[in-house]
């Protein structure tokens, strides 16, 4: 993930300064400029960042969080979803933060996709014409299956806490989730988790959520279905949608560059937050990490 943080940080007009790193045995250039690599955290606070990102395997987030709180009160923290792989962890991190003046800012990607974005910004006109959502269907998967990605599927701990993350914050643009609940698993390749959402003060309404390791390809994918029979698909793997009516008329979206998937979200995401100064959002953050852990159960 190093060349598309790095590639989202410039994007972002910043600039990156130094890289720890202790698996990665080429330097990392950025600009033709190899990025100067150091042995440890102290090395790191020695470069004087404005920020630290943490992309860690996915169970070390919440410790690092904690280091930095530790070591470099006030620093800035940057760190991939999900924060942490448990509840406990979760406010533990999130505690050390507060009580060093750390901000943290968590990488929801997905939920910056070019498909999303061209939906949230038409979804008042949809609304106004095929009337309010009335349920929503979501399915993340990877082919992570293999012997081969045992090192892979380790640092991503299970596939709901790796891409329900994602799913959650994808329907976050859309509905107001207030409830999900395992129901079926087989840790860590596949989970089935369902909740209820609501839609501008409707009555709850069934969301159906599917994470799973066991692709053959990577799919991913939400649905949405109005109240007249409307259906909007977002491809998330196709960075594509479709606005399909009951009377067999579509609206169709799909990148017109040729941006490899992760760069784009990672790109737009580092340019909004850098507008923002990398304000945090606490209420998002606490919000969807709850709902993670209680669709994991």
């Amino acid at each position: 993930m190093a060349p598309i943080h790095a590639a989202a940080i410039v994007g972002g007009q910043g600039q990156v300064v130094g890289l720890l790193d202790p698996n990665r045995t080429d330097p990392l250039v950025v600009d033709d400029r190899p990025v100067q690599a150091v042995a440890d955290l102290d090395g790191l606070l020695d470069l004087d960042p404005d920020a630290i990102l943490v992309a860690t395997p996915t169970g070390d987030h919440a410790r690092s969080i904690e280091l930095i709180a530790g070591i470099a009160p006030g620093t800035r923290i940057i760190v991939e979803k999900p924060v942490a792989t448990s509840a406990e962890d979760y406010r533990s991190a999130m505690d050390a933060a507060d009580a060093n003046a750390c901000p943290v800012s968590v990488l929801l990607h997905a939920a910056h996709a070019p498909e999303v974005q061209w939906a949230q910004d038409l979804l008042t006109t949809w609304q106004d014409e095929h009337g309010l959502i009335r349920r929503s269907t979501s399915r993340f998967c990877d082919p992570y299956g293999a012997p081969a990605d045992d090192a892979r599927r380790a640092s991503l701990v299970s596939s709901w806490i790796d891409s329900g993350i994602n799913l959650l914050s994808v329907l976050d643009r859309f509905l107001d989730v207030t409830k999900t609940e395992p129901v079926d698993s087989i840790p860590p390749f596949e989970h089935l988790a369902r909740g209820t959402a609501r839609f501008s003060g409707t009555e709850p309404f069934p969301v159906t959520m599917i994470t799973s390791w066991r692709a053959i390809e990577p799919s991913k994918s939400t649905v949405l279905d109005f109240e007249d029979g409307a259906q909007l698909i977002l491809d998330h793997q196709a960075v594509a949608g479709w606005l399909l009516t009951p009377r067999g008329q579509a609206t169709h979206y799909r990148l017109e560059n040729a941006a490899p998937r992760l760069a784009e979200h990672y790109r737009r995401m580092f340019k909004e937050e850098a507008a923002t100064d990398w304000r945090p959002h606490r209420d998002l953050d606490d919000r969807l990490h709850k709902l993670l852990f209680a669709g994991r159960g």
